[in-house]
């Protein structure tokens, strides 16, 4: 049976461990970013970090959270951006900001088209956002 001293370097272990196989998981997505894959899907993340699938799961609550550690490196939004059609970036900065809980899921009096531009909203649409 493992006691006191030997107990903690156990579980400091297990921490140095989970901490590591966190940040190759991050830099995995990272890589593939920069590679081009906007959004990476967890096996090519599992992959590219050696880890199995499940693992990306354990570590992270889903997808997003993991895409949220992985764009607070400033360097890689902008390369992301860079890649964007103008008309798209802004949206997915939007997107960014809003999911880094920067902005409201919906701001008043803005409304998302179907392709995804951004414009005033339709007459209207104020009773619907409850403003």
């Amino acid at each position: 049976m493992i006691q006191g001293d030997a107990m903690m370097k156990l579980q400091d272990g297990r921490r140095i461990r989970g901490r590591a196989t966190h940040d190759k998981m991050v830099n995995a997505c990272r890589t593939l970013m920069r590679r081009g894959a906007l959004r990476p899907t967890a096996p090519d993340v599992a992959s590219v970090s050696g880890v199995a699938t499940r693992t990306v799961f354990t570590h992270f609550k889903d997808i997003r959270s993991l895409y949220a550690h992985a764009i607070e490196e400033p360097d890689l939004i902008e390369t992301l951006l860079s890649r964007l059609p103008a008309d798209r970036s802004e949206l997915f900065r939007v997107m960014l900001l809003r999911d880094h809980q920067l902005l409201p899921p919906r701001s008043a009096g803005v409304s998302q088209d179907v392709d995804g531009s951004i414009g005033a909203a339709p007459a209207g649409d104020a009773d619907r956002t409850g403003m």
